[in-house]
């Protein structure tokens, strides 16, 4: 084979890899959130995962601002927040 076939085949695999990754991430993600839909275990996860959305905000950065914020409402006992509470409370801190 020859450099200009190597060079060809190497660009095609690149570009091929660069198209076809983000979809891979798009699978484990959905798989992800079946398995976590089908355990009952995990409904504090997705209604904090819910009330992100509904906050417009990652529950990556919900739980950093609940970290950093120790008056910020908490869980009831079973792990769920309540909606109402945090939109009282985020009109006098804001996300």
């Amino acid at each position: 084979m020859n450099s200009i076939e190597q060079a060809i085949i190497h660009a095609v695999r690149l570009s091929v890899t660069e198209a076809i990754e983000p979809l891979i991430l798009k699978i484990e993600a959905l798989q992800k959130e079946i398995v976590a839909q089908s355990n009952p275990l995990n409904e504090p996860y997705l209604q904090l995962k819910d009330l992100a959305v509904k906050l417009g905000c990652s529950v990556s950065k919900l739980k950093l601002f609940r970290n950093s914020h120790p008056d910020a409402p908490k869980p009831n006992p079973m792990g769920l927040y309540d909606w109402s509470e945090w939109r009282q409370y985020l009109k006098d801190t804001p996300l």
